[in-house]
């Protein structure tokens, strides 16, 4: 599929303390804490509903163990997921995230800090803190990810939210960009040039961040090349800047090296 016809695939990940369940909050049949973990799951619910009319969404569902972490770490390197969104929607532990970002192939990163609720209300019940203790571990989760060399973001709010919706859609669609890029390769003229150093570019950089190869042209190729053309005819040359089409009309040059301009036209 054309890239501009591909809607972008993003791996959403939710991650919740297996110290809860082990508490026994999460299977509460009765007091305080009963129903609570249905909330989050309803929650989890809401979110993937919301984030699947913008993007293709391959959800984990509420994940709590380590061997859960790495299941999912390796379905998303199989679908070969353009980006994660991580949302530990309530406080969890760190080795379920060790162990997801040791399996995981690295991508753009994108941390969720998640409130459920509209207003701060003037106090919490327990139970309702919890439910809002998801940005403890985003905090917490964002030591772990430095230390792994990970490079993230991090936003907060809830999905009915119109700005935190547009954070992410610009996240998504800067991570769509560069999965895009992947294998490009760039011609750079001249090719070292010592008299401007400052044009210089980490060509490793390229490679490892973005997956662009760079070619350097030397200047005598390209002077090669542009000898080879005797006539240059063109007519209106079309190109598309900011979703607009501009004509740009070329003379006719005949017996004489073509002008970079001119020949970056037709190219």
């Amino acid at each position: 599929m054309p890239m501009a016809e591909r809607m972008p695939k993003v791996g959403l990940l939710f991650l919740a303390g297996d110290s809860w369940w082990e508490a026994g909050i999460c299977d509460a049949k009765s007091g305080q804490f009963a129903g609570f973990i249905q909330k989050v799951e309803q929650d989890v619910a809401s979110i993937t509903g919301t984030l699947a009319r913008e993007c293709q969404i391959v959800s984990s569902g509420l994940l709590h163990s380590t061997e859960q972490a790495i299941k999912e770490a390796r379905r998303f390197n199989d679908e070969q997921v353009d980006a994660i969104i991580c949302c530990p929607i309530i406080w969890t532990n760190d080795p379920p995230v060790v162990a997801f970002l040791q399996n995981a192939r690295k991508v753009p990163f994108l941390l969720f800090a998640y409130n459920p609720y509209p207003d701060f209300p003037p106090a919490f019940k327990i139970e309702e803190w919890l439910r809002a203790s998801g940005p403890v571990s985003v905090q917490q989760s964002s030591n772990i990810l430095k230390r792994f060399g990970w490079d993230f973001d991090v936003c907060f709010g809830n999905e009915v939210e119109e700005e935190l919706l547009a954070e992410i859609r610009a996240f998504v669609r800067a991570a769509s960009v560069k999965r895009g890029l992947m294998g490009t390769r760039i011609g750079v003229l001249p090719s070292s040039c010592r008299v401007v150093i400052s044009t210089w570019v980490d060509e490793f950089f390229l490679l490892e961040k973005f997956g662009i190869e760079l070619q350097f042209i030397p200047v005598e190729a390209y002077a090669a090349l542009v000898r080879q053309v005797q006539v240059f005819r063109a007519g209106v040359v079309e190109r598309r800047i900011d979703g607009s089409v501009l004509g740009f009309r070329v003379g006719r040059l005949c017996h004489h090296p073509v002008p970079i301009p001119f020949f970056h036209a037709d190219a």
